[in-house]
């Protein structure tokens, strides 16, 4: 398996490029993509991959001596705006989300990420990139959403706040 990032690179092969990603969030997505994810997505120009904070990753294999895409990631504005984790159903439980993930988070130096509380193997797909649930609230669909980020939170308890009132 390959991990790269696209470069915003030809223009001329662009529209190309989203297509072909474009179809495979609309296949695979499992209908867990935002429409608003989605047309970022279908609305990016190859400029914007120059944005500090934006970035695709892909993962593909070779079949028969093609490449065959197997995952995607896209991210805006460091996951703030869009964070995108999609693999074909025949590629998944082999971690390939984790290693887009930190991919992201490596070339990027931070990352966030939204996932509703009801996408148990994303959540996995999050904690096992080293992502930490800094938060929860309910997400653009409605539903209780874990908000993680890629460094740590700080986590006062309660037993913590007494010690700390205890030295004053």
């Amino acid at each position: 398996m390959k991990i790269r990032v696209i470069e915003p690179g030809n223009a001329d092969k662009w529209p190309k490029s989203k297509q072909m990603l474009l179809r495979f969030v609309t296949k695979y997505g499992d209908g867990r993509i935002t429409t608003d994810a989605f047309d970022r997505l279908a609305k990016l120009a190859p400029e914007h991959l120059r944005r500090r904070g934006t970035q695709i990753v892909t993962a593909t294999v070779s079949v028969d001596g093609k490449k065959r895409l197997v995952g995607f990631s896209f991210v805006s504005d460091f996951g703030r705006e869009t964070c995108i984790v999609i693999v074909h159903p025949d590629y998944r439980k082999q971690e390939i989300g984790t290693k887009l993930l930190l991919e992201q988070t490596s070339r990027l130096g931070q990352l966030m990420c939204q996932v509703a509380l009801d996408n148990a193997a994303s959540i996995q797909m999050c904690f096992k990139a080293g992502l930490v649930a800094a938060h929860m609230s309910d997400g653009p669909t409605g539903k209780p959403t874990f908000h993680f980020e890629s460094r740590p939170v700080a986590v006062k308890t309660a037993q913590s706040l007494t010690k700390g009132s205890q030295r004053r």
